[in-house]
Formats: C-alpha cells, sequence, structure tokens
C-alpha cells in the first residue's frame, strides 16, 4: 500500500512539474512575441521617419530645379 500511494505521489510531482514547466514555456512564448512587437513598433517608425525624410528631400529638389528652370 506504501508503494502505490508512494508511486502515486511521484506521478503527481511528476505531472505537477510538467504543468510548471508548461507554464514557463508559455510565459517565455509570451515574452517573445512583446519583444517582436516592440521591434514591429519601432521598425514602423523608423520607416515612417525615413518617409518624410525622403519626401522631404524630394520637395527640396523640386524647389530647386525649378529654380533653375527660370
Amino acid at each position: 500500500m506504501d508503494n502505490e500511494l508512494d508511486e502515486a505521489m511521484k506521478r503527481r510531482k511528476l505531472e505537477e512539474d510538467k504543468v510548471e514547466l508548461h507554464r514557463e514555456e508559455l510565459q517565455q512564448r509570451r515574452d517573445e512575441l512583446a519583444q517582436q512587437k516592440q521591434q514591429q513598433g519601432l521598425l514602423c517608425e523608423q520607416m515612417h521617419q525615413q518617409a518624410a525624410q525622403t519626401e522631404a528631400i524630394l520637395k527640396l529638389l523640386t524647389s530647386i530645379i525649378g529654380r533653375s528652370g527660370k
């Protein structure tokens, strides 16, 4: 009887360890996804800034070309 109880306790402990490991893996994945989302946001912001700079350069060039044509 003690042996069966001991085995049952070991199985339960093993299952608890598996559940805890799974929780840790899920948390790690959530953290990774949050970091990826933050990086994507930063990349998007950088792309918008580059687009604005390109637009400003094009306007400046258009202005210069317009003046030189007169």
